[in-house]
C-alpha cells in the first residue's frame, strides 16, 4: 500500500512541474535592438487608437490592453491581462537602466496601486493607453516630465535584455528613418517655437483673443468628431466591462481503481465560467457538464472559483448527481455527496492564440466526494479511487464585451 502511495504521489508531482520554463536561445545586442526598435515602430502605429475598458486590440484598447498586445504580437511574449498582473511579471530595474522598449508604470492619485502603464520611447517619452490623463482617451506619446505623469511613475520593468542604448531615442538605421527623424526633430522645433508663442500670448492676451477662439472651436470640434467615432467601440462593451467567459472541454482519466493501478477513462467534462478581471485575483462563478463514466452517473458541479493570473485557477462548489453510483472497477452502489460536492485546480499552458481570443492546453486534477449508501465514509483507497480525476483538455477564454 506505502509502495502504491509513492507511485501515485511521484506521478502527480510530474504532472505539475512547471511548464512555461521553456529554453530559449540568447539574443545578441543587435538583435535585442533590432527588436525593440520593432516594438516602439509597431506600437506606434496605435497613436489614437481610442480607448475601451476590457479591451486588448486591435482596434481599441485600454492601459494593459495596449501594451498587452504588442508584446504579444511583436515580442511574442503572453503576459498577465493586467496592469499590477504585468509589473509583478516585468523584471523592475532601476532608471539608470531604463531604455527604449522597456516598459514604465505609474500609481493612481491617492499612490495606493499601480494604475497605468506605457511603452518607453527614449528621452522621456513613452506611448500609453489612458483613461486618466488629459482629455484624449486614446493611444498617446505622454512625457515623463508633466506634474502629473511625474509624481505618479512607480518603476521601470524590463521584458527584454539590456541592449545598451540607454536613455535615449532609438536611431534610425536606414537612409530613409534618418530622413523621417530630422522631419520629427524639425516638427519639434517648431512646436518648441509654437509653445513659446503661447506662453507670449499669456502674456498679452489682448492681442490674441481672435486667435484663441478660433483654435478653441477647432479643438471643440475635434474633441466631438473623436467622441462620435469611438461611441461605437465604447457602446461595444456594454455592461460587461471586466467580464470574461472562460471554458473548457477536457477528457477526464484516473491513475488507478480500488483493485488496479493503471491509466482509465473516466468520462467528459465542459465547463463554462464567467470571470471578473481584478488586478491580482479573479474571482469566477460557473457550473460544468460531466458525463462521469467511471461512476457511471452525469453530474452538474456548480463553480465558484479564484483564478491567480493566468496560468492557475483553485475552484469548489456543490455537485447534483443524476443516476446510482458505483465504484469504478466493482458493483458496489456508493452515493455522491452534494455539499461538499468537488474541489479542484487547474493550470493552464501559455496561449497560442490572439490576445482577444485565448486558447490554451490545460491540466486539471480534482477531488470528488463520495460515501457509503447509508452515508458513512468509504475506505481511504476507495475515496481516492472514486474520487479522483485527472482532465486533460482545451480551453477557450474570450471577453464577454464580444457578445453586447
Amino acid at each position: 500500500m506505502k509502495k502504491f502511495f509513492v507511485y501515485f504521489i511521484s506521478i502527480i508531482s510530474f504532472l505539475f512541474l512547471p511548464i512555461s520554463a521553456w529554453s530559449e536561445d540568447e539574443l545578441t545586442q543587435s538583435e535585442v535592438r533590432v527588436l525593440r526598435e520593432r516594438f516602439i515602430k509597431e506600437a506606434k502605429n496605435s497613436i489614437d487608437a481610442p480607448y475601451t475598458s476590457g479591451k486588448r486590440g486591435p482596434a481599441t484598447f485600454d492601459e494593459a490592453g495596449f501594451v498587452h498586445f504588442y508584446v504579444q504580437t511583436v515580442l511574442e511574449i503572453v503576459l498577465p491581462a493586467t496592469v499590477r498582473g504585468i509589473y509583478d511579471f516585468a523584471q523592475i530595474v532601476a532608471d539608470s537602466e531604463r531604455e527604449p522598449g522597456d516598459l514604465v508604470f505609474f500609481r493612481n492619485s491617492d499612490g495606493s496601486a499601480i494604475s497605468d502603464m506605457g511603452i518607453y520611447l527614449g528621452d522621456g517619452k513613452f506611448l500609453a493607453c489612458s483613461k486618466n490623463y488629459g482629455n484624449k482617451k486614446s493611444v498617446q506619446e505622454y512625457s515623463m516630465k508633466d506634474a502629473g505623469w511625474k509624481n505618479s511613475y512607480a518603476a521601470t520593468g524590463k521584458l527584454l535584455p539590456q541592449s545598451k542604448l540607454g536613455d535615449s531615442r532609438i536611431k534610425a538605421s536606414s537612409t530613409a528613418e534618418k530622413k523621417t527623424a530630422a522631419k520629427k526633430a524639425d516638427k519639434k522645433s517648431k512646436k518648441a517655437e509654437a509653445e513659446e508663442a503661447e506662453t507670449s500670448s499669456e502674456e498679452n492676451p489682448s492681442e490674441n483673443d481672435s486667435e484663441a477662439s478660433s483654435d478653441s472651436k477647432k479643438k471643440s470640434a475635434k474633441s466631438k468628431k473623436s467622441a462620435s467615432s469611438s461611441s461605437s467601440s465604447q457602446s461595444y462593451s456594454g455592461g460587461a466591462d471586466g467580464f470574461i467567459l472562460s471554458t473548457y472541454l477536457t477528457g477526464d482519466w484516473s491513475l488507478f481503481t480500488e483493485k488496479r493501478f493503471m491509466p482509465n477513462f473516466r468520462g467528459l467534462t465542459a465547463l463554462a465560467v464567467v470571470d471578473y478581471e481584478g488586478e491580482t485575483l479573479t474571482p469566477g462563478a460557473g457550473f460544468a457538464l460531466r458525463w462521469n463514466n467511471g461512476a457511471g452517473v452525469f453530474q452538474i458541479p456548480l463553480i465558484f472559483s479564484l483564478k491567480a493570473g493566468d496560468y492557475v485557477r483553485f475552484y469548489a462548489g456543490p455537485t447534483f448527481t443524476i443516476g446510482n453510483a458505483q465504484m469504478t472497477d466493482s458493483n458496489k452502489d456508493i452515493k455522491a455527496s452534494i455539499f461538499p460536492g468537488i474541489f479542484g485546480m487547474t493550470v493552464y499552458l501559455p496561449s497560442f492564440t490572439s490576445v482577444d481570443l485565448k486558447v490554451q492546453v490545460i491540466q486539471d486534477i480534482n477531488y470528488s466526494f463520495y460515501n457509503n449508501v447509508d452515508g458513512s465514509m468509504l475506505n481511504p483507497l476507495e475515496s481516492l479511487a472514486s474520487g479522483i480525476v485527472l482532465s486533460t483538455g482545451i480551453s477557450v477564454t474570450l471577453p464577454m464585451s464580444m457578445f453586447f
